[in-house]
């Protein structure tokens, strides 16, 4: 993890009040969680790509490590990244984990394939307002995110998260069910942090180095561990 500095902002002078106009939409966050070992994860690879470079959407890869056994080793899969699917599973009530699947906003999982599937859920949650503002700049070497409530009577506490990703990746796979392709995978989470915890009350500030080997990184504010996410943001470099 890195080192994170995390200070408190005071009152937040961002909170919408009854009768004000709701903030816009803020990013939405579409995780797919996927594999090199599984065969029916490329098209769902691909959709991913489609939206990487989105500004309204914060789209990362979390390649899993649970298909390795078929006989391709999964350079980008981690176990953290099959802990937080299992969360999402007991999160959603799920019997089961599988690949490809995206979740969307932390509340809707689609199959991940699915072209129509994914972009009706990033859809419907575009319209919604985001209840945390969360901004994003780069001080030198280090990465400045300030998080501040859009509005009152948020529940909290929420987990701040940090992923670093890179990208975008071709692989020539040698063995397993994708055995002779070769799949470009885009915004790969190389680093997933847990930095903090926000009261969803107050605005908070943190600081962390930067990696000079990431494309970007990814800031979301998410109720509990893997509830519904109250805000995101992303910077790439």
């Amino acid at each position: 993890m890195p080192a994170v500095t995390i200070r408190a902002l005071g009152a937040a002078v961002m909170i919408a009040l009854g009768g004000a106009s709701a903030s816009p939409a803020g990013p939405v966050v579409v995780e797919l969680y996927t594999s090199q070992g599984c065969n029916s994860c490329p098209p769902a690879d691909e959709i991913l790509g489609q939206y990487a470079a989105n500004k309204d959407v914060v789209a990362l890869s979390l390649n899993v490590d649970y298909w390795d056994y078929l006989g391709w080793r999964d350079e980008f899969g981690k176990p953290e990244h099959t802990l937080r699917q299992r969360a999402y599973q007991s999160s959603f009530g799920a019997r089961t984990i599988y690949t490809p699947q995206i979740v969307v906003q932390g509340r809707q999982a689609v199959v991940g394939n699915q072209a129509v599937q994914v972009m009706t859920a990033i859809d419907g949650h575009l319209r919604n307002p985001s209840d945390a503002e969360v901004t994003l700049i780069r001080e030198g070497n280090d990465l400045v995110a300030t998080i501040s409530p859009v509005f009152t009577n948020l529940a909290g506490p929420a987990t701040v998260w940090l992923i670093g990703y890179s990208g975008p990746h071709d692989v020539s796979i040698r063995h397993g069910e994708n055995a002779g392709r070769t799949i470009t995978y885009h915004n790969v989470a190389r680093t997933l942090d847990q930095v903090g915890e926000w009261d969803a009350n107050s605005s908070i500030e943190f600081r962390a180095p930067i990696d000079a080997k990431m494309r970007g990184y990814a800031v979301i504010v998410q109720k509990d561990l893997v509830g519904h996410v109250y805000g995101a943001q992303k910077i790439e470099f």
